[in-house]
Formats: structure tokens, C-alpha cells, sequence
């Protein structure tokens, strides 16, 4: 995969042999490309061009983004959603389809009967999705530290298909050199595209970190490139 734009001379590469960091010394800069991606992964038009073997796909069907890994939600609405309709998915096979009729037919009587004991007049539809939440279903967050949170919740995203790239902002300022080797690899091993955008330089961890630095007149430094 690769990310474009008319500013950026370079393209943004992004494979499975190495991770990349794009980094943004300009403050106005910084702001405008964090904000066009983010906006981009909402669905909104913007800037930025997404591709995958030469075919531009969408950032909001490809992609994610973090802020904040101190408050990363593991059980976020786009991934119980997704949960939920795997769930739904497997609740209507026909191992499970007579059952999941008889469930929904039992609550379904269920509020009827309360519904006769009320002097209003009320109504309900019963799906899935609300059984499932009544049960308070999500994942388990197992993570012992914050390197691996973000390993739990790319595994999410792989699993899920939810997502074939994650970018996260200045996470170099929240992990050091250790944990991040160990993301890093976690990455290359499962063949999934990780795009930091950072404020400032910090030598690269190692040579599988592709670097490109705009500097602050918007010249393009390249490391280990390509």
C-alpha cells in the first residue's frame, strides 16, 4: 500500500517488510495532514490518496486511526459492531437458526405478557443486536501494559477485518525503544501496515523503519528508503 498527496513530493510506502513513520516538524502541517487523514477515515473527502496494488481503495473501509493510546477503547463501536454481526452471522446458521427463532419468540412473549400488565400503550421490535448488548458481550481486554493493548487491538483489527492499516500519532512520546521493536515485529509478522505520524525526529529503531521527514520548509528527508 501506499498514501499520496499533491504536497508530498515522496509517497508514503507502506508493506509488510517494514514499518514507516511519517514525521511533520511544521506545525501547520503537522495539523492540516493529521486532520485530512482523520477526516478521510470518517468517510469525508479530503487530500489523501489510499492504494493497494495500484488500485486506490477508501481510507474509511482501509483504515484507522489512534490519538490517544492511553485511553485506546478495545471495545470501540466500529469493532462491536463488526462483533455483533459476526455473532448474527453465526447465530442464523442452520446449527443455530431454530434456536435463535425460539430465543427471540420467548422475549417476544415475554413483553407482551408485561406489556398486558401496563395502562400505556407501548411497542418494541426485538432484534440481535439488542440481545446481544442486554448480555454485555465485548472482548476481553487480557493486555498487560500499553504495547500491548495496541497488539490486542491491531489482532482485533486483523481478525475482525476491520482494518489493514493503523496510524497513531506521536506514539513515540508514550512507548520506548523495546516495546516498540516488539510492535514493530508484531506487524511485519502478521503482515499488517503501521503508519506513525510524529512531531519530531527520533532516530529509527532499526533498519526495518522506513522514515520520511518534512521539515519545517516542507523539505523531504528520506530514511531507509524505500
Amino acid at each position: 500500500m501506499k498514501i499520496v498527496n499533491f504536497k508530498i513530493e515522496n509517497p508514503i510506502i507502506l508493506d509488510s517488510s517494514k514499518t514507516s513513520t511519517l514525521v511533520i516538524e511544521s506545525p501547520c502541517f503537522f495539523t492540516y495532514t493529521v486532520n485530512e487523514l482523520n477526516k478521510q477515515i470518517k468517510g469525508e473527502d479530503g487530500s489523501f490518496l489510499l492504494f493497494k496494488n495500484e488500485k486506490e481503495i477508501k481510507f474509511s473501509s482501509s483504515a484507522t486511526i489512534v490519538f490517544d493510546p492511553i485511553n485506546l477503547i478495545l471495545n470501540d463501536r466500529k469493532i462491536i459492531n463488526k462483533l455483533y454481526s459476526l455473532l448474527k452471522n453465526v447465530a442464523y446458521e442452520s446449527d443455530n437458526y431454530l434456536l435463535t427463532q425460539e430465543i427471540v419468540s420467548r422475549l417476544e412473549n415475554y413483553m407482551l405478557k408485561l406489556f398486558d400488565k401496563m395502562d400505556y400503550s407501548l411497542s418494541f421490535d426485538i432484534e440481535l443486536d439488542s440481545i446481544f448488548k442486554l448480555c454485555g458481550i465485548k472482548l476481553q481486554e487480557t493486555y498487560q501494559n500499553l504495547v500491548g493493548k495496541i497488539i490486542d487491538y491491531i489482532n482485533v483489527l486483523i481478525e475482525l477485518k476491520i482494518a489493514d492499516l493503523l496510524i497513531m500519532v506521536n506514539l513515540k512520546s508514550y512507548i520506548n525503544l523495546s516495546n516498540l521493536q516488539e510492535l514493530y515485529k508484531h506487524c511485519i509478522y502478521k503482515d499488517f501496515s503501521l503508519l506513525l505520524i510524529e512531531n519530531n525526529f527520533r532516530e529509527p529503531v532499526s533498519n526495518e523503519e522506513r522514515v520520511l521527514i518534512i521539515d519545517n520548509d516542507l523539505c523531504e528527508i528520506l530514511v531507509n528508503y524505500p
